[in-house]
């Protein structure tokens, strides 16, 4: 059964620069501070790689709201391979290199919602 999250809710934005492009991570939260939606914004890519990279999100937000824990988010980004990739660049970020955006994702839930670099 799917736990939508409430009306008015908190969340947690970061901006970063990969490879020239910049994206906006996003995140919903419960009241109980677990993850429950997920956004993207991607600057300087094509309508295509934003509508992938949209929904992406989208589903990942209804897997969460579904019942699956963020190491399964986590895990199904993690290491994905293709551009933009590279150096991270951005404050408040503990992120340094990602082998993609969907990479750097992972990277920052992991940060954030496990305090390791690696899902169990």
């Amino acid at each position: 059964m799917r736990e939508k999250l409430p009306s008015r809710r908190t969340h947690w934005t970061q901006k970063v620069k990969i490879d020239n492009s910049t994206f906006y991570l996003c995140v919903g939260e419960y009241p109980d501070g677990r993850p429950g939606e997920i956004w993207l914004e991607a600057h300087k890519m094509g309508t295509f790689a934003r509508g992938i990279l949209d929904a992406l999100a989208r589903m990942a937000s209804i897997a969460l709201q579904c019942g699956a824990g963020i190491e399964d988010v986590i895990k199904a980004f993690q290491a994905m391979c293709f551009p933009p990739n590279g150096q991270v660049v951005g404050e408040f970020t503990e992120v340094v290199e990602v082998t993609s955006v969907v990479d750097w994702i992972a990277q920052e839930l992991s940060n954030k919602y496990l305090k390791t670099k690696e899902p169990d």
